[in-house]
């Protein structure tokens, strides 16, 4: 497989916050607790700030993101600063990727499940 140093990708993110002139964080936002139980609630939420500025450099993630919304996935993207890629779906979308993997391609597949149930949150004052 191949490593992302993270440094480097903090490098990366730095130079292109910088360059777009972009001064910290996105827009705040408040959340329903109830819709911290659903997938589908969560999907238009889930973004990482490296995964463009890395990807332009390791373009297999992009491709392995791709491959894994193409099957369906909710949710697919890099995690953290890099070199893992994992998507949320249905069991046969997994099946179907680790059976076409590509010859030589040194990527691994690990299938999880999520948890069943999401323990109940209380507000904090």
């Amino acid at each position: 497989g191949f490593g992302v140093n993270t440094g480097a990708a903090y490098g990366w993110l730095a130079e292109s916050r910088d360059a777009a002139d972009v001064a910290g964080g996105g827009e705040t936002i408040a959340l329903d607790p109830e819709a911290l139980s659903a997938w589908d609630s969560l999907a238009p939420l889930a973004e990482n700030d490296f995964e463009r500025v890395v990807a332009e450099r390791h373009p297999e993630i992009a491709e392995h993101v791709a491959a894994l919304r193409s099957l369906g996935c909710i949710v697919a993207m890099m995690s953290g600063s890099g070199s893992t890629v994992f998507g949320v779906g249905e069991s046969s979308a997994f099946e179907f990727v680790a059976a076409h993997a590509v010859p030589g391609d040194e990527a691994r597949y690990v299938r999880t499940r999520t948890a069943s149930r999401v323990e109940p949150l209380s507000v904090i004052e």
